[in-house]
């Protein structure tokens, strides 16, 4: 039987946010993010050239209670933008959105640790509510190797912090991309 614990249990809600074109709230292992998906919308042209696939861009943040807003800087936000559109883009149909661009919000509420792995999960859903062309969600998933070699699936920050590394691995199995 499924166990009770906070890190096995999942909540999962499409469509919470009015006024978007789609969005999603994920609550898995103490960590909860809202992601919302805005567009597709006409790009204007920077610099007078246009792309032929549509662009996609993320704006990831963390609330002011979360408790790894003191250890973010504005470095680690783009690393981490930069890489929920890695893991996302290959699965979305971009070259049915020429000359234009797909936004995503994330905001992280709450995290006890692993948050990229549910932020990419969480934003995949939210493509997924808003229509998106897409070929596959993308599912992602944390793990770390603790010193006495036990590998530990969704990882809380404590056992991030005293592991002997950690990595965040998202794929889409349609493409076979692998971030």
């Amino acid at each position: 039987s499924p166990s009770s614990s906070p890190s096995s249990s999942i909540k999962l809600e499409l469509g919470l946010i009015h006024n978007v074109s789609g969005s999603a709230y994920l609550d898995f292992g103490g960590t909860k993010v809202i992601c919302s998906v805005h567009g597709p919308y006409a790009r204007t042209a920077s610099g007078g050239v246009f792309h032929s696939t549509g662009q996609l861009e993320c704006d990831l943040k963390y609330a002011t209670s979360s408790s790894s807003t003191s250890i973010m800087n504005e470095k680690t936000y783009a690393i981490q933008s930069q890489t929920v559109i890695n893991a996302l883009q290959s699965s979305i149909r971009l070259e049915k959105y020429a000359k234009m661009t797909i936004m995503i919000s994330i905001v992280v509420l709450e995290t006890q640790g692993c948050e990229l792995a549910n932020v990419i999960c969480c934003a995949s859903l939210a493509l997924l509510d808003s229509g998106i062309e897409m070929l596959d969600l993308v599912c992602a998933s944390s793990a770390v190797k603790q010193s006495d070699g036990v590998v530990v699936f969704n990882p809380n920050r404590d056992q991030i912090a005293n592991g002997d590394g950690s990595v965040t691995v998202a794929t889409s199995p349609t493409t076979g991309d692998i971030t």
